[in-house]
This record gives C-alpha cells, sequence and structure tokens, in this order.
C-alpha cells in the first residue's frame, strides 16, 4: 500500500508542476527538475514525511477504519483509496499553504544555472 502512496505523492507533484507560473521572474521560463527539487525541497521533505506518517496510523487502525466506515455508511471502502489520499491530500494542501504565505516552506533565494532566483519574503 505504500506503492499506492507514493504513486498519489508523484501525481500531486505532477499537478503541481503543471500548475506553476511559467511567466513568473521568480522561476526559469522552462520548467527545470533540479530547481524544482530546490525550491521545493522543504515541502517535499514536509509532504513525504508527513504521508509516511499517516500511512503509518492508517495501518495500525486499518481493520477498525473499515469496520467503522461499513457500519455508519452501509459499504467498504478499498484500503487502497485511503493510502491513495493520504500521497495526494497532504502535499496538495501544503502546496496551496506554500504558495498562499510569504515563504513558507521555501528557500528565500534558489541559485540555479548561475542564476539566483528571489523567492517570496520570509518575513
Amino acid at each position: 500500500m505504500i506503492i499506492v502512496m507514493l504513486l498519489a505523492w508523484v501525481i500531486a507533484q505532477v499537478q503541481i508542476i503543471r500548475q506553476r507560473e511559467k511567466e513568473s521572474e521568480a522561476s526559469p521560463e522552462k520548467f527545470d527538475l533540479v530547481f524544482y527539487l530546490k525550491d521545493n525541497r522543504i515541502k517535499l521533505a514536509s509532504g513525504l514525511v508527513l504521508s509516511l506518517c499517516l500511512s503509518g496510523v492508517l495501518f495500525h487502525v486499518e481493520g477498525w477504519l473499515q469496520e467503522w466506515v461499513k457500519n455508519t455508511f452501509g459499504f467498504s471502502l478499498p484500503v487502497a483509496i485511503l493510502y491513495f489520499l493520504i500521497g495526494l491530500v497532504p502535499e496538495r494542501i501544503l502546496a496551496s499553504v506554500k504558495q498562499h504565505t510569504n515563504g513558507f516552506l521555501q528557500p528565500s533565494q534558489v541559485t540555479h544555472k548561475g542564476v539566483t532566483y528571489n523567492r517570496k519574503s520570509n518575513g
């Protein structure tokens, strides 16, 4: 099930990359994976650790949660869907927080290929 969670985490990264502001002066014109990793290293690590922790919790409460969903809503929820959501949702939330705050989960500058890009203010 960790594979499903990691797959969802990768899908979240692709969604975030596709939504980037291509005309922004704060990033290269064309997508660059190395720049993306440098700029998002804090968010990526935080999201991955959070998803792994949540999947560990889910592993321990999986049986109880399945029983509760079945008794409350009258249907069974595939465990793979829960792991998929654990991989996708935290990363999307962190990306939204990063985008709508000044510098949270982001370095103040990123240097790539000899060019220094000033990121959002941390203060």
